[in-house]
């Protein structure tokens, strides 16, 4: 069980180790990071764009690509924490130490399952993304913002509501066609 938790403890690791970088050190990571992104988009899909038009874009661009950083972070640490709880709940239902009730059918454990890993998931990533605010308070040149705080929560949604979207598939298919479990 514990090593179900491990991809989201390695990205809270990452996220932490990020956040600790001094103002002038981020910076220079995030514009790394964003001529980086768009020479390979120049190079991959042909755009024709010279060194000096991809130095402006990189400069134009670095707080639009800062907060997706935040957003696709906190996306992907949401999706790695409902993996860990989801194997939880399924090994804690395979040991009987589950404490759904006795007449519960299968559907019913799978849908409280659900509705729990992806609950624990959000509330622990919307957490994380307010202790890392706090935590860069802390840090030279760097502040603790509550835009960056939503910013984080909404990719942590977004993971969530990627995780369900499967099961929102299925449900929209069996009204649709009529399908019974």
């Amino acid at each position: 069980m514990p090593w179900a938790f491990l991809p989201a403890i390695f990205i809270m690791v990452a996220i932490f180790v990020l956040s600790a970088q001094p103002a002038e050190e981020s910076s220079v990571l995030s514009e790394y990071a964003g001529y980086k992104i768009f020479t390979v988009a120049n190079d991959v899909l042909g755009l024709g764009w010279t060194q000096n038009m991809i130095g402006q874009m990189t400069i134009e661009m670095e707080n639009f690509l800062r907060k997706a950083a935040h957003f696709t972070e906190y996306l992907l640490l949401a999706v790695a924490l409902r993996h860990g709880f989801v194997r939880l709940l399924r090994e804690k239902a395979a040991d009987g130490t589950d404490t759904g009730r006795p007449e519960s059918t299968e559907k019913d454990r799978r849908d409280r399952e659900t509705l729990l890993s992806c609950g624990f998931a959000l509330i622990i990533a919307v957490l994380y993304a307010a202790s890392d605010e706090f935590h860069q308070s802390f840090v030279p040149g760097r502040s603790c913002m509550l835009g960056d705080v939503g910013i984080d929560s909404l990719g942590a949604l977004a993971g969530i509501l990627l995780c369900l979207l499967p099961l929102i598939c299925l449900q929209i298919s069996r009204k649709c066609c009529k399908i019974k479990d």
